[in-house]
């Protein structure tokens, strides 16, 4: 559904009035103003009477425990578990050569549409040290640690795609390793990286013959940061960037009883919660995950199926959720998918500095993937849609503004930011949408339980 001055469809006829309309009755029935905080786990009737079935989420503290011994008694305390405790478990369990796949992107942003830039001619070469990076190519030299590009570029395409995060199994230690590794380098070199933006993007690439130009090529993009950046294309592969990967841990497929099942068999988590159960009418919980990133990574906005129980074990989460009905304001639509890729080194083991990052079709324009393209967070000023505070000087309202010329059906929409922290549980009702990041490194656990098709809310 579009909105404009008035649009028709085949099917309906929607004007700006009618969806402010909708939008004031989704506000004044559904969204609330701010989230519950339950202290201690509800009974069933109250959690099934005031949050399931009206479809509203709620955060609940003291939802798992563990005792403790103090001055020769014991106590409960919520349940608190790092990344550095995951290692020493499974270490001290003679399990640390448990195997993750790991999704792992260039910045962090995974499962989400992006613009690629897809040129015609360019190639690079790789020289022996097998590093990879950017050389003045101005002055036709070729350093060590980089790569040498030239181009010959006479056409480009962009193209938006449904873009998925590349895979790699590591054990627990090595994943620990890449994504500190790389929070230390993003805030050592963040201030760097700053000061040579401009002097990237005035990188001068030398012109070659087209004789050099192959199936195996590299190519060089000019991103809207001005930065130069270049990608790799085969014949069905999609150019991309060449970055520093960022690990996420964020598999959603019951990973705790499966990969992490040495973890999960140390019965630290409860299997399940009898109140859930009750409530939702659906049983145990179809998956049961672990989660473990920081503030790079981020879950673009989306829905699930499932009635979600999420705990935070260390750090902090953010939520940013919209209700099911502003389903018409998020501009969801089809894409063609692709899953990134990187080259390997020569021992078949990826590189844990700068990748060279391209992004593989899936071949799936017949079908597709919906998904919303918008962040809904680049139009939020102090928990608020922009369109309704007035800062009409500020610089971020005019760029705020613009973006809502570019997707204008957000200004409808209910965004509601929720920070989860350490020892809470966020209850996110089933096709609630959400869009997920941190604030530093943390470890979350989340239970999914089927949502009811058959329940009178849907």
């Amino acid at each position: 559904t579009k909105m404009a001055s008035d649009v028709e469809t085949s099917e309906v006829t929607i004007t700006p009035e009618q969806f402010k309309n909708f939008s004031d009755d989704v506000k004044s029935l559904w969204v609330p103003n701010h989230v519950p905080i339950i202290d201690g786990i509800p009974d069933p009737l109250t959690f099934l009477r005031d949050y399931v079935a009206p479809s509203r989420p709620c955060i609940i503290r003291n939802a798992i425990q563990t005792t403790y011994v103090e001055n020769n008694g014991t106590k409960v305390k919520p349940l608190r578990l790092t990344l550095n405790d995951i290692v020493d478990l499974l270490d001290t369990n003679e399990s640390q050569d448990v195997m993750l796949t790991v999704d792992v992107t260039p910045d962090g942003h995974g499962d989400c549409v992006r613009t690629i830039d897809i040129h015609d001619n360019g190639i690079a070469t790789e020289n022996k040290s097998g590093n990879r990076g950017l050389s003045d190519t101005s002055t036709n030299s070729c350093h060590d640690d980089t790569m040498h590009i030239s181009k010959s570029i006479s056409k480009s395409k962009l193209k938006k795609m449904f873009v998925k995060p590349e895979e790699r199994k590591m054990t627990v230690k090595e994943f620990r390793e890449i994504l500190r590794n790389g929070r230390s380098e993003r805030w050592k070199h963040e201030w760097n990286e700053k000061e040579n933006a401009k002097d990237r993007s005035k990188l001068q690439v030398q012109e070659q013959n087209s004789d050099f130009v192959d199936e195996n090529r590299l190519q060089i993009l000019k991103l809207d940061d001005d930065e130069m950046e270049f990608c790799e294309e085969r014949s069905d592969q999609i150019s991309y960037t060449l970055r520093r990967p960022v690990p996420y841990y964020s598999r959603q497929n019951d990973c705790l009883r499966n990969e992490l099942k040495q973890l999960f068999e140390l019965n630290l988590f409860p299997s399940s919660f009898i109140f859930a159960e009750e409530a939702f009418s659906t049983g145990p919980p179809d998956a049961i995950n672990l989660w473990i990133g920081d503030e790079r990574s981020v879950s673009s906005m989306h829905k699930d199926h499932y009635e979600n129980l999420f705990y935070v074990l260390s750090g902090e989460k953010v939520f940013t959720i919209c209700p099911p009905a502003d389903s018409p304001f998020l501009h969801e639509a089809k894409f063609e998918s692709g899953t990134f890729c990187t080259l390997q080194n020569n021992d078949g083991k990826f590189d844990s500095g700068i990748d060279t990052w391209s992004v593989k079709s899936d071949n799936s324009e017949d079908f597709g993937v919906r998904w919303i393209e918008p962040d809904i967070d680049n139009i939020i000023a102090d928990g608020k849609i922009l369109n309704d505070i007035s800062v009409e000087q500020d610089d971020r309202y005019h760029k705020e503004k613009s973006y809502l010329k570019k997707f204008p059906n957000l200004q409808f929409a209910h965004p509601l930011k929720i920070h989860v922290s350490e020892g809470e549980m966020l209850y996110l009702p089933s096709l609630w949408y959400h869009k997920v990041t941190q604030l530093c490194e943390t470890v979350g656990i989340n239970y999914w339980y089927d949502m009811k098709f058959d329940s009178p809310q849907w």
